[in-house]
């Protein structure tokens, strides 16, 4: 089943059914460039007062929520079919062309579908094996001086920009680090969005906070390790995987008010989708605190 555009009817009705009747289409399967790193040892972290009680946890990806959002990032392949996209800060003058493959079933999925909320991240995997990872994508928005199409978008091939710009602050892609229903077979590093960090856009100043674009792994033998062990099956992996290749500090997710005082979730990047159901990542939770810088060497 793949991703419908949906009328204002057929948002309106299943939001009068808090989007209860709502079937998730399951996820694609995607061959992309993936991140194998090898943390060879950890040191602690400084966290702030404000994140340092904070949990990792898994997400409901097969589930839409009560306002009409299925969690996680979306990926999907592209067919042969390509179009016309326009993207920049169209109120700083700018208005970038580009070129994007079509979907190859259904439509174009963004963040926050079906009702498109947050930062309407879409990432396109092309025939040629080039990635498209592309934000604040509004797809039904015509080509006109008036307005761009996205915000953002960059071309990817082998893991590395070769045209526009990346999506994150970290000017990492997301996709190379994408936890996938492939993922389990191959475990690789993965994405980590902190409400914020020191340097690229963070507002964080001291020293031995975490940083954008950094390697973080879970402390072999935490408490946080020791307690998804036990519970098994897909969290397990995923605490081994944090342990042994670590995540990377892809981006932001700020506050919630503000004065910055209350952040946001901190989160790992799942592809959207069903392909979750089933296993046990909702028992996933992960201290924070629990994280400390990877080394490689």
């Amino acid at each position: 089943m793949a991703m419908k555009r949906l009328s204002p009817f057929e948002k309106l009705w299943h939001g009068l059914f808090g989007w209860r009747l709502y079937n998730t289409p399951s996820a694609e399967t995607i061959t992309v460039e993936k991140a194998y790193e090898t943390v060879r040892r950890t040191e602690p972290v400084v966290w702030p007062a404000s994140m340092a009680g904070m949990s990792l946890k898994g997400k409901r990806t097969w589930k839409c929520t009560s306002g009409g959002v299925i969690p996680g990032t979306p990926a999907q392949n592209g067919g042969v079919m390509w179009r016309a996209l326009t993207w920049g800060w169209h109120e700083w003058g700018e208005q970038e062309l580009a070129k994007i493959p079509k979907p190859a079933t259904g439509d174009y999925w963004v963040t926050g579908a079906p009702t498109g909320q947050y930062d309407r991240r879409c990432i396109v995997c092309a025939p040629d094996g080039s990635v498209h990872e592309i934000i604040y994508f509004e797809p039904e928005f015509p080509v006109t001086t008036l307005g761009n199409q996205a915000l953002g978008w960059g071309k990817w091939v082998d893991g590395e920009l070769v045209d526009g710009k990346p999506s994150t602050a970290s000017g990492l892609p997301v996709h190379k680090y994408l936890w996938t229903e492939a993922s389990g077979g191959a475990p690789h590093t993965m994405a980590l969005v902190l409400p914020d960090y020191r340097f690229g856009d963070g507002t964080l100043f001291g020293d031995g906070m975490p940083v954008c674009g950094e390697l973080l792994a879970l402390r072999p033998e935490s408490d946080s390790h020791k307690r998804m062990r036990a519970a098994g099956g897909l969290a397990a992996i995923i605490a081994d995987t944090l342990v042994l290749r670590g995540c990377r500090v892809i981006d932001r997710s700020g506050y919630t008010d503000e004065a910055g005082t209350i952040p946001n979730v901190a989160s790992l990047h799942f592809q959207a989708g069903a392909q979750l159901q089933g296993t046990n990542v909702l028992s996933l939770n992960i201290s924070l605190s629990d994280l400390e810088r990877g080394f490689l060497a």
